[in-house]
């Protein structure tokens, strides 16, 4: 057990480091590479998707999602309170300036172009469009090949058949492409106006987004629910809005020749003026009965949907060098969008801190310990509440815009806040977690399964998410400390360099993903090696580059050498 050393107040008593926690600090890093390197084996607008893509991988991203961040903020949040009981405000807030703001301030002048770069390159290259089910209604109509997309019209079974790869159906892929004609024919051969893609977008969610105004025009006169929105929470109306990165993303992930820059302003102008129009004439009652029956709890609920469309509404855009940009919405930090996150917690730890401080500053030692051991208590069911706020179904949102949501700083303050409270209540033998043989176990083969089976019963699923990030994080927590007991040179090493190669991984990633996605081997071989592929090269490049130099002592605090004395 590690020395404790006695600070000025008496009630708290600092360790030397964690070392089981920096372990798992780096741990979490390394999982968002991992969580990265197998998006690729997915159905999701990826810039590089693989030939094989078993079904493993989602349960995969859907667990670590889950619980990643969740963890990694409690952890930040415990060290926050470390250094700022060993040291001082002053020096917490340096500290915080040094190792967080301006790693993401560089990493969004360096990495972020270097990610959206390679990311173009390779969906140029044709990693997706080669591979995007063209023996198929909905492939025949994205080439354009009028012979045959009448060959499948033929046949009714093929009329909303979405394709294999993304989800999307015939009618989307017309209305996005702008084939009026097909569009026209699908839907007097009885094609939905209101059927579903995989993102829970329609075809005029595509339409729209694209300035498709004559088709924007045949769906409405044919039903489409213009209110309709999709798991990303946008309704067709608000795609209208999407800043000119978004639209570059999406239709170099869909294989889509973009249409130039004045077409697609003016087209967007036009849609703009029909669905604002269209929403002014059209009673609520008749939007209503044109509606599919919506299946998401949280679509059925009345503040769900109001807090969605105020986070999502044009009061947050601004205009940046004649460029429509939303605070919330439009992507700047990418994977360093949780950088950008913990500096928004100094200050609301400075905040509530300050202010606690003055309001049971009579408190007593005992009383003071029994009021934050009550907080914790507090915490622990308090996530169910933003949850409910959440656009996605399983897992939190992950927003990489100027402005953090409400729900989601609150969401990850909640774990952030709990490592601060966490750290005071001096919990060196670990007994929150000494059942981490027990509380993994039930996460991984209990509670994770019925967060998949209950994803439709709101109450149900909003339970299982809580009870498996606190069973993952507390589990994870624990075992650590059972298996990292003192210090070890190498796990130290690979703790002092993931933050290092978490910052600049991505591009690698799409890389390796790119090289391999053809190769005729097994899907879970090829996550292997794209996973070791990174972390090798680039803890050779932190070696070489980073370990001794002025970029180790902004990440770590100082430079250190290869070997270090314990």
């Amino acid at each position: 057990m590690s020395q404790n050393i006695t600070l000025e107040t008496p009630e708290i008593q600092i360790q030397n480091r964690r070392h089981d926690l920096d372990a798992l600090r780096a741990f979490a890093m390394f999982l968002g590479i991992g969580l990265h390197a197998s998006l690729t084996f997915v159905s999701l607008p990826w810039p590089v998707q693989d030939i094989t893509q078993p079904p493993i991988f989602i349960f995969f991203i859907v667990l670590v999602h889950s619980f990643r961040m969740p963890l990694f903020f409690l952890l930040s949040g415990y060290f926050t309170m470390l250094i700022y009981r060993k040291r001082n405000i002053k020096s917490l807030i340096l500290q915080r300036t040094l190792r967080i703001l301006l790693p993401c301030l560089i990493g969004c002048f360096t990495i972020i172009p270097l990610l959206s770069y390679v990311s173009n390159e390779t969906v140029k290259a044709g990693s997706i469009s080669v591979h995007l089910d063209e023996n198929s209604l909905a492939g025949a109509i994205r080439k354009g090949d009028r012979k045959t997309i009448n060959l499948y019209l033929i046949n009714p079974g093929e009329v909303e058949k979405p394709d294999k790869k993304l989800g999307v159906t015939p009618l989307s892929w017309a209305a996005m492409i702008g084939d009026l004609e097909t569009v026209s024919a699908l839907i007097k051969l009885g094609a939905d106006v209101n059927s579903t893609n995989k993102d829970d977008t329609t075809a005029l969610h595509g339409a729209a987004f694209f300035g498709r105004d004559e088709i924007v025009k045949l769906l409405l006169f044919n039903g489409a629910n213009a209110s309709k929105v999709s798991k990303a929470g946008f309704t067709a109306l608000e795609g209208t809005f999407a800043d000119p990165n978004t639209t570059t993303s999406i239709l170099n992930i869909l294989g889509i020749q973009p249409p130039t820059e004045t077409d697609l302003t003016s087209g967007r102008i036009s849609v703009r003026s029909r669905l604002l129009l269209n929403q002014f004439l059209t009673p609520a009652s008749k939007n209503q009965s044109n509606t599919v029956e919506i299946d998401k709890p949280k679509e059925q609920m009345g503040f769900y949907k109001r807090y969605q469309s105020w986070v999502t509404s044009t009061s947050f855009q601004i205009n940046f060098g004649n460029k429509p940009v939303h605070l919330f919405k439009t992507s700047i930090f990418h994977h360093l969008w949780f950088l950008w996150f913990l500096c928004w917690m100094l200050p609301l730890f400075l905040l509530f801190f300050n202010l606690g401080s003055l309001l049971f500053r009579n408190l007593n030692t005992n009383a003071m310990r029994i009021l934050k051991k009550t907080m914790l208590y507090i915490l622990i069911p308090a996530p169910l509440l933003p949850l409910c706020l959440m656009g996605e179904i399983l897992g939190p949102d992950t927003y990489t815009g100027i402005l953090p949501p409400p729900h989601m700083l609150f969401y990850y303050m909640i774990f952030f806040s709990f490592g601060l409270i966490y750290f005071d209540l001096n919990d060196y033998a670990c007994k929150l977690t000494r059942f981490w043989y027990i509380m993994l176990p039930l996460a991984l083969f209990m509670i994770f399964p019925a967060e998949i089976v209950f994803k439709d019963n709101l109450p149900l699923n909003l339970l299982m998410q809580t009870l498996l990030i606190w069973n993952m994080v507390f589990g994870m927590m624990g075992m650590f400390h059972a298996l990292i007991k003192k210090e070890n040179m190498f796990i130290r090493y690979l703790s002092d360099s993931s933050y290092w190669i978490y910052i600049v991984h991505l591009p690698l990633v799409l890389v390796l993903q790119f090289l391999v996605r053809e190769l005729p081997i097994n899907s879970l071989l090829k996550f292997l090696l794209i996973n070791i592929a990174t972390i090798t090269l680039l803890l050779v490049s932190y070696h070489l580059l980073v370990r001794s130099t002025w970029i180790g002592w902004l990440l770590n605090g100082r430079i250190m050498p290869w070997f270090r004395k314990a």
